[in-house]
């Protein structure tokens, strides 16, 4: 499967659309899909999805490489942190496993409120 993502310029918001499951392989290929995207500027933030997700394949583990990608994000094109989106408890579970792989690097925020995803956003462009 896939990760597909919309970028927004005017709101510097990527809306990141994982697919029903979300493997390793996909996670690491939406990374270089977006650190090679020209279009993508300086300082976003990126709103995940993870509401449309019925199943992850990968372990904690392999999580850990995650936090790599993230710091090359955050270097090379200054990220300034996620929102994930969320309704289950297994996605709930699985955003705050990513979240503690990434948060030395930049802020996350995982929310089960679609009206809180704005408020969020709104922090982390502060």
């Amino acid at each position: 499967m896939t990760v597909e993502y919309q970028y927004d310029s005017k709101s510097k918001v990527i809306h990141v659309h994982p697919s029903e499951c979300l493997s390793l392989k996909d996670i690491q290929e939406y990374f270089y899909k977006v650190l090679a995207d020209d279009t993508i500027e300086p300082g976003f933030v990126e709103v995940v999805h993870f509401n449309e997700i019925k199943d992850f394949s990968y372990s904690s583990d392999e999580a850990l490489l995650v936090s790599d990608l993230v710091r090359e994000l955050v270097d090379k094109k200054q990220s300034k942190g996620a929102v994930f989106f969320v309704k289950t408890e297994l996605q709930y579970g699985m955003a705050r496993m990513l979240s503690i792989m990434a948060e030395e690097f930049f802020s996350i925020s995982i929310v089960r409120n679609e009206s809180e995803v704005q408020t969020e956003i709104d922090k982390l462009l502060g």
